[in-house]
């Protein structure tokens, strides 16, 4: 059961590559913005342990009337629309009965009862729940071309703006409602069950990595990061079909990758992928692509992780796209991932 992102997959793809895709719930949520933060990473120990001492309120997502009104001249769309959100809001549940461990309590909440909670600044709950976050639109910044771009700290400040919208699933606090904790974006594969747990166990993740590592910046995160690379020489390396970029294709049908990357892989589609994450197999890693909240010159940005899907850590992460491949696997991501790799076992 797969959830299609906003505009990342081509509505043509539903019949092809998945048997059942979801394809309106995230691309109606209701627009509830949450402040910029760095990604992956928790900032504020004190922030995540109210998390641990709080009861969780796992939030169902609820259309609200703006929404529905959108699909009234479309009665099956509308039926498909809700029949999604059920199985959205029950692979959030199923997950996080699952998967979750960083605090006791669980309880699952309607969204009335999540507003009364944000309405009252109750400080004994914690909110999980799927929002929609506002892009930061990037240009070309003190360029030094007189030209073209912007060359002023006052034209910085005054063309940083924030466009665009993608979905994530965050933890807030009921004292400080505005102010996230945590978050983690939804894969651009579409989410499924396997996407799910990935997102329940990447917030986990950044919590437990923050009250007990001390990882709370960028530097950390990756330091972290590399030093467990070297596990992809003893793991095969999954490579989702629907997002490798030509360039990569090339190279395996020509069976050159190995010059690149010399470990085991093995392309597969979504419902593979899923089977393997769900039984969190010591034995692979995928890769995954994930919103780095911000467009440049019109085209979405992406952060780029292999990750073990044996309890959904990262084994190699990078910003870096390669021309003509933006939000695709390229085989020059594999290359850095195997140089990681090498110095890691140094």
């Amino acid at each position: 059961m797969f959830v299609i992102i906003d505009g990342i997959n081509n509505l043509a793809k539903k019949n092809t590559v998945m048997k059942r895709a979801i394809i309106l719930f995230l691309s109606v949520l209701a627009i509830s913005i949450s402040p910029i933060k760095a990604q992956f990473f928790g900032k504020d120990i004190e922030d995540a342990n109210k998390i641990k001492s709080s009861i969780l309120g796992v939030v169902a997502y609820e259309p609200g009337e703006r929404i529905l009104k959108q699909f009234r001249k479309d009665p099956e769309r509308l039926k498909q629309y809700k029949e999604e959100v059920l199985q959205m809001n029950q692979m959030i549940k199923e997950a996080m009965e699952k998967e979750w461990s960083f605090s006791g309590k669980l309880e699952f909440l309607t969204q009335e009862q999540a507003d009364k909670i944000i309405d009252e600044k109750n400080e004994d709950y914690c909110l999980l729940q799927v929002q929609k976050v506002k892009n930061y639109k990037m240009n070309d910044f003190y360029s030094p071309n007189p030209n073209f771009g912007f060359n002023s700290a006052a034209d910085f400040a005054y063309h940083m703006q924030m466009v665009g919208k993608n979905n994530a699933l965050l933890i807030k606090w009921g004292g400080k409602p505005k102010i996230e904790i945590v978050r983690t974006p939804f894969p651009k594969i579409g989410v499924s069950k396997g996407g799910i747990l990935f997102m329940v166990n990447n917030l986990q993740n950044q919590l437990v990595d923050l009250t007990e590592g001390g990882i709370n910046k960028i530097s950390k995160l990756k330091k972290d990061v590399k030093s467990r690379t070297s596990k992809l020489r003893d793991k095969t390396l999954l490579i989702p079909k629907s997002l490798m970029s030509k360039g990569l294709s090339k190279q395996i049908e020509k069976e050159k990758l190995n010059k690149y990357y010399p470990n085991k892989y093995k392309v597969v589609d979504e419902k593979e992928l899923d089977e393997i994450i769900l039984e969190k197999n010591k034995d692979y890693a995928y890769f995954s692509i994930l919103s780095a909240f911000a467009e440049m010159k019109g085209k979405e940005l992406y952060n780029y992780f292999i990750v073990d899907a044996e309890d959904s850590r990262f084994l190699f992460m990078t910003g870096s796209a390669v021309a003509g491949a933006n939000g695709q696997i390229h085989h020059g991501q594999l290359m850095m991932a195997e140089r990681d790799a090498k110095k890691s076992q140094l």
